[in-house]
């Protein structure tokens, strides 16, 4: 359920009008019309906000439901961050992602083909984030580590507090290095991209990965590595 429908789903219920609500926890009228008329989420601090005020979650709010799994065995790292220490950046992060897939979720509407949209909208969506690495397979996977963690799943936990989980997985570096073998066909890049789908295909629990310059920080690391040992072997003695 989108953020507003949410929204006002609570102010009916606790029968508190927008004026009420913009006095009482003192937000500009425009603003909670803005959030109505272009389908987008407040920041951070304001989510917080509403929610401490209506005594809901954030998720909730956002209109997402974690999806608890119960496993013998758990190897999926553990997303746990509390609401007070999320750092200004994260809650940037979160308000941001929370806004794509909101607009992800409104330009599908209507389209005959959802997988077909949903690569029209990457491609628009990059044009409009170009800071940002936007592909079918990101909103995707957003969308899972939203449905499976809560808002804290739209954080990018490879720094930061969770900054000893940014190791490649050894799976993920073999894979990686094959298709980097096969420079004829693909680019570093490219290679990058297709580790995450395989990744996202057989290993998700695996995911997220390292950024994509970590895996070439370790990649020119192993290359150095490997010069300087040819490099000794051919000063030694024969």
């Amino acid at each position: 359920m989108p953020f507003f429908e949410t929204l006002s789903k609570l102010m009916s219920k606790n029968t508190i009008s927008v004026k009420q609500l913009s006095k009482t926890l003192e937000i500009d009228e425009n603003e909670i019309q803005n959030w109505k008329d272009n389908h987008t989420v407040p920041d951070m601090q304001t989510l917080i906000l509403l929610a401490d005020y209506f005594h809901c979650s954030v998720d909730y709010l956002i209109g997402h439901k974690i999806k608890r799994k119960v496993k013998k065995v758990s190897k999926k790292p553990t997303r746990s961050i509390n609401i007070e220490d999320y750092t200004a950046d994260q809650c940037k992060e979160i308000t941001l992602w929370s806004n794509i897939l909101n607009e992800w979720e409104d330009y599908c509407i209507g389209k005959l083909s959802k997988t077909q949209a949903t690569k029209d909208f990457a491609t628009i969506a990059t044009l409009k984030y170009p800071s940002l690495k936007i592909s079918a397979n990101v909103l995707y996977r957003k969308k899972r580590v939203l449905r499976e963690y809560g808002v804290c799943g739209l954080i990018d936990l490879r720094g930061g507090h969770n900054k000893n989980c940014c190791s490649i997985p050894t799976v993920a570096w073999e894979i990686f290095l094959n298709f980097y073998n096969d420079l004829v066909h693909y680019d570093k890049m490219k290679c990058y991209n297709l580790t995450v789908d395989a990744i996202e295909k057989t290993r998700p629990e695996l995911l997220p990965l390292p950024s994509y310059n970590t895996f070439i920080r370790k990649l020119k690391k192993e290359s150095s590595s490997d010069n300087e040992a040819i490099s000794d072997k051919q000063k030694c003695p024969k």
